[in-house]
């Protein structure tokens, strides 16, 4: 917020929308949904100023809409390849291809592990939501824990030598008794 010298709002909708390919006229379109008086020229200065401030993401954010522009598909981290045929129109969907198709494919990868340990361990694989899991056993013995978190961490050399995704377990009798452990 600080650093985009706005509110909370703008902030979080300028950084979002951007990262999914919104340009100053979406922005301002959103903002304006949501009761903030915005206009265009704003939304392109709040944009500007993004730029300024992470040239890394953004100019990664422009490369992979290059990329995709120009060879019509994009390739992620394990292999998956999607194709686009609609030129500039198409720029938020490939912004927003690898990040979700990497994490969609890192979920996948686990799925299969976690529930065969659920299964050796008594319990079972209940539902996903986003990139949450929910799994239920008799009790939550602390090997059990740490079989669950060295599934869930363990390394995608394939994104990035050293690359996994760090975690936070909770536990509980029920979803309103859960707390965070290690």
């Amino acid at each position: 917020m600080d650093l985009l010298g706005c509110d909370r709002v703008r902030a979080k909708n300028v950084l979002y929308g951007s990262l999914y390919g919104a340009g100053p006229r979406k922005l301002a379109s959103i903002l304006q949904t949501r009761g903030v008086d915005t206009n265009e020229s704003e939304c392109r200065n709040l944009q500007d100023t993004l730029a300024r401030t992470y040239p890394s993401l953004w100019s990664w954010r422009n490369e992979v809409a290059a990329e995709g522009a120009a060879r019509h598909y994009l390739t992620n981290a394990f292999g998956r390849r999607r194709y686009f045929y609609g030129g500039s129109n198409d720029t938020p969907a490939m912004i927003d291809y690898l990040p979700q198709s990497n994490a969609a494919d890192i979920l996948w990868s686990i799925l299969k592990p976690l529930d065969d340990f659920a299964t050796l361990n008594g319990g079972h694989l209940t539902t996903t939501v986003h990139d949450s899991v929910l799994m239920e056993f008799p009790a939550a013995a602390p090997e059990t824990v740490q079989g669950i978190k060295k599934i869930m961490e363990r390394p995608f050399s394939n994104i990035a030598e050293g690359f996994f995704c760090p975690i936070e377990l909770k536990v509980g009798a029920n979803w309103g008794e859960m707390y965070g452990i290690g």
